[in-house]
């Protein structure tokens, strides 16, 4: 028999929003849609860190992210205290360009994030939010030959 001091809480590499790609497809009330590639992608790594993609651009930032005990829902803290930083690939027109840009300084207000019918919000400090969905590992960022040490790397990442 098992008491309340035997439940295992979840860890981000048994959580459902774990190292996988998620698709913009909703930003400041307006639907985003794909036409050839991602306009914008996150990545919840394992390690607990948050990264991305801005169309063909990858994305790093000093943003964390932690599962609440249910693994559906928890926080977005900026745990490095730092800016995102991108790639600058020229790709895309100006427009997507934009909406990608806007989309990635708002995750740097980001706060929370929750799971619902598998799409994943995020929830910003204004009380924005931003609704994506699972999406295959964009091209931008699967890189053959790059070791799983150069993760870090914006050239060696996915």
């Amino acid at each position: 028999m098992c008491l309340a001091g035997c439940s295992t809480a979840h860890t981000a590499t048994e959580n459902p929003v774990a190292d996988r790609y998620w698709g913009l497809r909703e930003f400041q009330n307006v639907k985003v849609g794909q036409s050839g590639m991602e306009l914008a992608t996150v990545r919840f790594r394992t390690d607990g860190g948050i990264d991305g993609t801005a169309i063909c651009n990858s994305v790093s930032t000093g943003l964390a992210w932690s599962p609440a005990e249910v693994g559906k829902r928890g926080r977005i803290v900026n745990a490095a205290n730092r800016a995102l930083v991108k790639t600058a690939v020229g790709c895309g027109d100006a427009g997507a360009n934009n909406v990608a840009d806007s989309f990635w300084k708002q995750m740097e207000s980001s706060e929370q994030w929750r799971l619902q019918r598998q799409e994943l919000q995020i929830v910003f400090q204004d009380g924005s939010t931003a609704e994506l969905i699972s999406v295959p590992t964009p091209a931008s960022e699967d890189r053959p030959g790059c070791a799983e040490s150069d993760r870090n790397n914006l050239d060696c990442r996915g």
